[in-house]
């Protein structure tokens, strides 16, 4: 994978943690990487061919926008390629996909709080073991599967996020 290829993912993989499964426009790439146009959609087109995005037309034209796919977030997320932080308050380096896994908990968390809710405790007890289980090696999938089918009838609106948590968890390719 050349540079130009790395940085296309990288920016795909920055407006994916914001926007997921949005597609990002031809010309933002253009302007963000300060290259050609002929040499952003040679680079694209390979990486589509590999899987890491889809391209979707637009009017006349076979490249208007691209948006990053699960097997392109695993090789930014999972080889070494992605930026690494320091984790505030903590020894701990972690990766890009770790500080987003924490923000959605802690997003639900908040949701939760914030919200007028008489099985609160109960909502809570049950994100709370999805997220235990995600931190082990060796994960008990029926506490997740029962944990997400309670939330799905009694607080529908956290299957959402937790699916994309689990989905980067397992590392799953959906984009096939």
């Amino acid at each position: 994978m050349n540079q130009i290829q790395k940085q296309i993912l990288d920016l795909l993989n920055e407006f994916n943690d914001q926007n997921p499964g949005y597609y990002l426009a031809r010309n933002y790439l253009l302007d963000k990487l300060k290259i050609d146009d002929k040499l952003l959609e040679e680079n694209a087109f390979q990486l589509r061919d590999e899987k890491y995005v889809d391209i979707s037309p637009g009017l006349g034209v076979e490249f208007s926008s691209v948006k990053i796919t699960g097997k392109g977030i695993n090789l930014i997320e999972n080889s070494g390629m992605s930026n690494f932080t320091v984790a505030e308050n903590s020894d701990e380096i972690t990766t890009s996909s770790d500080l987003r896994i924490k923000n959605t908990f802690n997003q639900i968390y908040n949701t939760i709080e914030s919200l007028n809710l008489d099985n609160k405790d109960k909502v809570i007890e049950k994100v709370s073991i999805i997220r235990e289980e995600l931190k082990k090696d060796e994960i008990n999938t029926s506490k997740i599967r029962s944990s997400t089918a309670w939330l799905k009838i009694n607080a529908s609106w956290t299957i959402f996020p937790l699916a994309q948590v689990i989905i980067t968890v397992y590392g799953l390719n959906w984009s096939k």
